[in-house]
């Protein structure tokens, strides 16, 4: 009778896993861009993690080599439980259903920033990870440039943005977005003035709103949740806010409230 053969772990993630395990060595880094991990390799990595108190980040970018989606199994574990994880890239590994990633990251309580861009994502897994953005209230930094979530998925992720007040930055950048994308987003935008930097060009069905967003979130930069407390704030400080706005923000602030002209 054959014996069954182990499935072979490079010295080189071996290594990598020791270092994980090693309460001396607190690594906070590990990069493994384009060192294209199997699934076996994912399962060694993810249980060396999990004896891992220290690490912050971990760049996985362009660094799944087979059965993508599930490769990724065993890190939801990770992902669900890390003490320490604050930043992850899984950019350029030709993702497309990755909805499993919902249940962790509502869990999670620590990760800052997921990159998730050009990949593959589609509708659903947009829609999973909206259902994310209206329970996680530690992520700052999503992500999706460059995939394929389309009009449904990204009014879903517009959409929770009127439950979320943590997100800075979002990338949607080249996705095949539409109105429907575009009017979701600018209602939520009444609303949320958390976001700070949202990436929504390239998608030519929604062009002609993409000036109007970018004003919109540009005022949330300046400070438009001012707005709501102006009987609050001092006067020496919209005195100094004044002077570090643009032109076109200084009109904004004036013509939402002229008043603040005679402070």
């Amino acid at each position: 009778m054959a014996a069954v053969s182990t499935p072979a772990i490079p010295k080189w993630l071996t290594d990598h896993c020791d270092r994980l395990q090693d309460e001396e060595s607190q690594i906070q880094n590990l990069n493994l861009n384009i060192r294209r991990l199997n699934v076996d390799m994912i399962h060694a990595l993810s249980d060396a993690l999990m004896n891992n108190n220290d690490i912050e980040t971990i760049n996985l970018t362009s660094a799944l080599f087979q059965d993508q989606e599930r490769g990724l199994g065993p890190f939801m574990k990770v992902l669900r439980k890390h003490p320490s994880l604050r930043e992850i890239h899984l950019s350029y590994n030709r993702l497309r259903h990755v909805h499993a990633i919902e249940q962790p990251l509502r869990s999670n309580t620590h990760l800052r920033e997921l990159y998730l861009d050009y990949n593959r994502l589609n509708c659903d897994t947009a829609i999973s990870l909206a259902n994310v953005l209206k329970h996680n209230t530690n992520l700052t930094v999503l992500q999706l440039n460059s995939n394929r979530i389309g009009d449904v998925g990204g009014e879903a992720i517009a959409n929770s943005l009127k439950a979320n007040t943590t997100l800075k930055f979002l990338g949607m950048r080249s996705n095949q977005l539409g109105k429907r994308t575009a009017n979701a987003m600018l209602s939520s935008l009444k609303v949320n003035m958390s976001l700070t930097t949202l990436q929504i060009d390239k998608n030519p069905d929604l062009e002609e709103n993409v000036p109007l967003l970018a004003h919109i979130v540009q005022s949330n930069r300046a400070g438009r949740y001012l707005l709501g407390q102006k009987d609050e704030v001092p006067r020496a400080l919209w005195s100094l806010l004044f002077e570090q706005l643009e032109c076109d923000m200084l009109l904004f602030f004036l013509t939402e409230h002229p008043e603040l002209i005679m402070r």
